[in-house]
């Protein structure tokens, strides 16, 4: 039997005794030879802390259960290997049982070839990770209050700063001085790369000696601490794999914000001044205009080669200014005019809304869709519930021999153990097999329609959610233009259950294109 030790201290635990490497080696290797393992591979993390899994030592242990070199998995309490449930059933279900690995706790009776040892892991998951989450609290609270005396919490200061020997803030002349060079030439309109081209001219370069790049001054621009208010809890939560982005933000009610907490290098004013710019649709990189909102922006296809038509320049109007159009990259139909476009599809959407004909089509065609695809999956359903209510019947056979003698043979109890697997697998399969039943909802339909009704009543971010909702693809051919409706689905795998189904395709009709002044080749 081949079986994997695996020990982990986290560096303050280094001290507590019964916590250390080699504690842990003795107790593991002891129980590996009473289980009976004839090979033994140890997995060592030392210095991690167990609130995820990125370990060279687990991520070694799982890559090798997955390669089949393991039978079962020691460690010496279940907080070793992880204090995360969602990390624990991960383990439990994808890389243990998926890979028939047997999964042994030696100090709490934690046996998973056991339904009771499987439930009582579960219990204890979830107890290591309420423990994690209250200590988490406790050190948050304590940071908590020391923010409160605007003292420096550990990391790196902003850049313009540093700090004395009792954790609070102090200016750093040489820094502060560029600090104060990147503020007055932004809010005076200044691109990032002028300020870089400044600032490397007067000698100012990054803490690591690099020239600055638009990035820093982005995240400088962006850093309150330089009018004097002292922030603290701001950056948003580390995800579950510990990755954090730094410019996320918690909600405003849950950061400490302190006027007045740390020295200030710029000025208030200053600071408005730069973030009005950016408001005003000067962003912080240069001096950009406010983009057109093209409502059908990536729902537009070409229909010779397949691709999304993109909106480019269509040519000149009488006064100098450029109009746009829909375009193929590949130039295999002519452009659309792009607003051209837009009036033409909401006025046939309407048509559709108000259409009851058209409604009572789509209600049809949902019907017929709903009824092939309960059809089609019932074959398999019924085999699928016969395999697992067969497995089911013999199971209970199996317990009802056993039950009989005071002392079942080892084969008996094996089979037992055996047949309980194979119910989990075609349960598994079973529920699946169910969810996967494809549905559209009829009522949602009238909905889609009842929200096409009311689409010009929106404002034009509303209208670009509505159309993307109710559209699959606009596509574009040489002599006519097609709408495809779509509507959500129920059912089916998890990826793809809120996948769109497509519904019924229309031909945007020539009365309607001609109305709206579309060339002639549409309308032939």
């Amino acid at each position: 039997m081949r079986i994997g030790i695996y020990v982990r201290v986290s560096t303050d635990e280094q001290a507590k005794d019964g916590f250390s490497i080699e504690a842990q080696r003795r107790i593991l290797n002891a129980w590996a030879v009473v289980k009976g393992a004839s090979d033994i591979i140890e997995y060592v993390d030392d210095g991690y802390s167990a609130k995820n899994l990125n370990r060279p030592g687990v991520q070694n242990l799982i890559q090798d259960c997955r390669a089949h070199k393991l039978d079962a998995v020691l460690v010496w309490r279940l907080d070793r290997l992880t204090r995360n449930l969602r990390d624990l059933l991960m383990l439990m279900e994808d890389v243990f049982r998926a890979n028939g690995v047997e999964f042994v706790s030696s100090t709490e009776s934690i046996d998973t070839s056991t339904p009771t040892g499987r439930l009582m892991l579960n219990v204890l998951g979830a107890f290591a990770q309420n423990e994690r989450e209250v200590n988490a609290q406790r050190v948050k609270a304590v940071m908590m209050e020391i923010s409160k005396g605007c003292k420096h919490l550990g990391g790196i200061p902003p850049y313009g700063y540093s700090v004395d020997s009792e954790g609070y803030y102090q200016i750093q002349p040489e820094e502060a001085e560029a600090v104060r060079m990147i503020f007055t030439m932004k809010s005076n309109g200044a691109s990032y790369s002028e300020i870089a081209d400044a600032l490397a001219r007067a000698g100012h370069v990054t803490r690591s000696g690099a020239p600055f790049g638009k990035n820093t001054l982005y995240d400088m621009l962006r850093n309150e601490k330089y009018t004097g208010v002292y922030l603290y809890n701001r950056a948003a939560e580390a995800d579950r794999n510990g990755r954090r982005n730094n410019r996320a933000s918690k909600p405003e009610s849950e950061i400490t914000r302190i006027d007045g907490g740390m020295p200030a290098i710029i000025s208030i004013d200053e600071w408005k001044k730069v973030r009005n710019l950016s408001k005003e649709g000067t962003a912080l990189g240069g001096k950009n205009h406010a983009k057109n909102n093209y409502i059908l922006s990536g729902l537009v296809y070409c229909g010779e080669c397949g691709r999304k038509m993109v909106i480019c320049n269509g040519g000149k109007n009488r006064d100098g200014s450029y109009w746009r159009a829909y375009r193929c990259p590949g130039k295999c139909v002519p452009g659309v005019e792009y607003r051209k476009l837009e009036e033409c599809v909401f006025d046939f959407l309407e048509l559709l809304a108000s259409d009851k004909g058209t409604i009572e089509r789509v209600l049809n065609t949902v019907e017929e869709f709903n009824l092939y695809a309960a059809q089609d999956s019932k074959f398999d359903l019924d085999s699928m519930r016969a395999a697992l209510a067969q497995a089911q019947r013999e199971r209970d056979n199996l317990f009802k021999l056993a039950s009989m003698s005071d002392d079942p043979p080892r084969s008996l109890l094996d089979e037992i153990r055996k047949r309980e697997a194979e119910i989990e697998i075609q349960r598994q399969k079973t529920e699946s097999a169910e969810r996967s039943v494809l549905c559209i909802s009829k009522k949602e339909v009238l909905e889609r329609f009842s929200m096409i009704a009311g689409i010009r009543k929106l404002d034009k971010d509303q209208q670009k959610m509505v159309v993307k909702a109710i559209i699959e693809a606009i596509t574009i051919y040489a002599d006519r233009i097609d709408i495809t409706i779509t509507t959500n689905s129920h059912g089916g795998a998890d990826e793809v259950r809120a996948a769109l189904v497509k519904v019924l395709t229309f031909t945007i009709t020539p009365a309607l294109l001609k109305q709206h002044k579309f060339p002639k080749r549409f309308l032939e």
